[in-house]
Formats: structure tokens, C-alpha cells, sequence
């Protein structure tokens, strides 16, 4: 599966999918969310690409504009 071939948000439904199911798939990607992303869809990502994963609480909401 190559990276160029998904965009953001079908990435984005594969890791949350992954997340949602999988206590230690979601550990690891709050630990190193680019190297769980890359071996995830078994691919690299562009060294000046990062990944930040942000963790909602009961109390608090993030929305996400798209670049």
C-alpha cells in the first residue's frame, strides 16, 4: 500500500480505525506517532513531514482544518 496512492483522510480512518481497536497499537502511536504512521502503512514518510497525535478528553475537543 503505497502512501502516495491514500489521501490524508483515508490515512487518517486507517490509524483511528487501528487506534480504536488495538490498546497497544494506540500506546505506541501517542509514544511515536511518525514511526507507528510508517510501519502502519509500511511506507516513509518525507523527513520534514511530522505527526502529532492529540488525545481528547471528556472536557476537551480538537477540530482539525485541513491544510
Amino acid at each position: 500500500m503505497a502512501t502516495e496512492s491514500l489521501t490524508r483522510e483515508e490515512i487518517e480512518t486507517i490509524v483511528l480505525e487501528n487506534a480504536a481497536k488495538h490498546p497497544q497499537y494506540r500506546d505506541a502511536l501517542i509514544a511515536d506517532p511518525k514511526k507507528t504512521v510508517e510501519t502502519q502503512l509500511n511506507s516513509t514518510l518525507p523527513e520534514n513531514v511530522t505527526v502529532e497525535v492529540v488525545q481528547e478528553s471528556p472536557s476537551k475537543i480538537y477540530i482539525r482544518l485541513p491544510h
